[in-house]
């Protein structure tokens, strides 16, 4: 299970993470890692797919320091933001990667977990913003987990207008973890 530290500590790569690399690291094209942390996911691909343009996102100042501390360690060409979510990025993206804070909790005392009262407040957000910065035949690769009520979460992106498949699942003795891969409705 993740750790609790603090409101800007940053969450070191676990299941989840390896879980959402392992599944997108074969893309190519704009990427764009939303809530990127230390960078693994962004690093992963932009190691495997040089010719990648990959933009790495948090609201964390500590976790993007962190993130390109460990990009210029491997030579990499990452561009960086500090965003909430959206707030501070322009144009779209072949493909948005998002491995949210998606633990259940009364207040926020961990950025990189805390996603709300039902855990998927955050996610919501992010699927109402993203449409609008995904190319048209661009996908999202969001990973999620069974704490968020995953049922209730999909018929929500879908009336956002987004379609939906899990592409990967994962067991653990105390969650199960899912990638889902979305795309706009172009109606």
């Amino acid at each position: 299970m993740k750790s609790t530290q603090n409101k800007n500590s940053v969450y070191p790569p676990s299941e989840d993470s390896f879980l959402l690399a392992e599944t997108t690291k074969h893309l190519k094209g704009k990427i764009l890692d939303m809530g990127t942390g230390p960078g693994f996911i962004a690093i992963t691909n932009a190691l495997l797919n040089p010719s990648n343009q990959v933009t790495a996102v948090d609201i964390n100042p500590k976790a993007l320091f962190s993130a390109r501390e460990n990009a210029e360690k491997k030579n990499l060409n990452i561009h960086f933001i500090e965003s909430d979510l959206f707030s501070n990025l322009k144009g779209r993206f072949d493909y948005i990667l998002f491995n949210p804070p998606y633990l259940p909790s009364k207040k926020t005392q961990e950025l990189a977990l805390d996603g709300g009262k039902e855990g998927s407040e955050i996610i919501l957000r992010f699927l109402e913003q993203a449409k609008n910065f995904l190319s048209p035949e661009g996908n999202i690769f969001l990973l999620l987990s069974s704490f968020n009520n995953p049922e209730k979460l999909k018929k929500k992106a879908e009336q956002i207008g987004y379609t939906l498949r899990e592409i990967k699942r994962k067991n653990l003795f105390f969650e199960t973890l899912y990638v889902w891969k979305l795309s706009k409705n172009n109606v």
